[in-house]
């Protein structure tokens, strides 16, 4: 570092046989003691992603670069698009190496002296697992044709749009979301089917994951009682 930032003078000094001194100065070196390569405003377009998502990063160097940087997102390599000025482009369908989360986004290049930087961001979530419901209550729990239920549930997750709920083969009414509690209605039609019918949820978490699951909370019974069996009297004998 001694020789200095920049474009340092470098003197030549030499003596000829018949003894004269002579010496020049010239600038033929550009010397750069700086600090490696850094990247910034890591950006996602969509900022959430499942398995298959088809991700736009884009990024912005400290400075000129030598080649084409690198970017990792998680263990999965994205692939380069373009540069425009010191901001660069890629792209990335997300697969299960890129992780579960916030997976790091890690880009690396090298400047035009031959320093390495890189820079970590976390812009992306990703969502590899599918919503799924539980605490399936039905009120009243003993339903016959015609009884009005309404049924509650939770989601294991925010949900984009309204869930769908089926009784056997009966379509229940969305009512509410509250949180991620789920109310629907439906009166009992022989749709639903007698005994205790299969009470299907199904929903649509934010990055697009489609996830089900099944109870049965509700006996259902449509059958009146049969008439009591009197024996007929003995006949005396």
């Amino acid at each position: 570092t001694s020789a200095g930032e920049g474009r340092p003078a470098v003197f030549v000094q030499g003596i000829d046989l018949a003894g004269n001194i002579g010496s020049s100065t010239v600038y033929p070196l550009v010397t750069r003691f700086g600090l490696p390569p850094s990247f910034a405003t890591f950006s996602a377009t969509p900022i959430r992603a499942k398995i298959g998502t088809l991700v736009v990063l884009k990024f912005t160097a400290s400075e000129t670069l030598r080649a084409t940087p690198t970017l990792m997102v998680g263990n999965q390599a994205a692939s380069f698009v373009s540069v425009s000025g010191l901001v660069y482009t890629f792209t990335v369908t997300i697969n299960g190496s890129a992780g579960e989360g916030a997976p790091n986004v890690v880009a690396q290049g090298v400047d035009l002296d031959g320093r390495v930087g890189s820079s970590t961001a976390n812009p992306l979530v990703t969502d590899f697992t599918q919503p799924a419901f539980a605490g399936f209550i039905a009120s009243p729990s003993l339903a016959k044709i015609g009884t009005p239920v309404t049924l509650t549930l939770m989601a294991s997750e925010p949900l984009t749009g309204t869930p769908t709920l089926t009784v056997g083969n009966q379509a229940a009414t969305f009512v509410s979301t509250v949180d991620t509690t789920q109310t629907f209605t439906i009166t009992i039609g022989n749709g639903a089917g007698e005994g205790t019918p299969s009470v299907v949820a199904s929903g649509m978490d934010l990055v697009g994951n489609v996830g089900t699951s099944t109870a049965t909370p509700l006996m259902t019974d449509f059958t009146a009682p049969a008439p009591p069996t009197v024996d007929p009297p003995i006949s005396p004998t």
